[in-house]
């Protein structure tokens, strides 16, 4: 599959997933609570054994809300952009979206990507709060302010597959 990228299978116990560009590594146990460790080659999830792709899901879901929020906050006021919200989906077709209203939406699964494929559709996402549409001028504006644009797309694109875990 592209790019090194495997399905989980139905027991999650030793599944490498991407998170924030990073391997992270599940690890199945008995305890009650999800517990992360940073590693130096790469990141542990313990991950209780009972329900644990829902739980999965719920805590990934929750991180994603905390980075996306952060990230959004932050370069709307590098562009002097206001939106209205900013929103966390289990969208499978698009990895951020931008409605007439000015509320943005991710998916959950952007949070398996580099924090720089994380800038760009933040940037993309707010570029549409000034302009509706796909212009010259809107891609100006995402050129401003992620240069190499057309590079983190490329790896959006490229691993499209992460838009089917979990």
């Amino acid at each position: 599959m592209g790019a090194g990228i495997e399905l989980p299978p139905e027991n999650l116990d030793g599944y490498t997933f991407l998170l924030l560009g990073k391997h992270c590594l599940i690890r199945l146990t008995e305890e009650k609570s999800i517990r992360f460790c940073k590693g130096h080659t790469i990141d542990e999830l313990f991950l209780p054994k009972q329900n644990a792709r829902a739980k999965l899901v719920r805590w990934l879901k929750e991180n994603a809300r905390r980075i996306f929020a952060s990230v959004t906050e932050e370069k709307a006021h590098e562009m002097g952009v206001a939106y209205a919200s900013a929103s966390v989906s289990s969208a499978k077709s698009r990895w951020g979206s931008c409605s007439s209203e000015d509320k943005i939406r991710y998916t959950f699964r952007l949070l398996y990507a580099p924090r720089e494929a994380i800038e760009y559709v933040v940037v993309h996402e707010l570029a549409h709060v000034k302009h509706k549409n796909h212009s010259a001028a809107f891609w100006e504006t995402v050129e401003r302010y992620v240069p190499d644009w057309k590079k983190r797309r490329k790896w959006l694109k490229t691993h499209r597959l992460l838009m089917e875990i979990f």
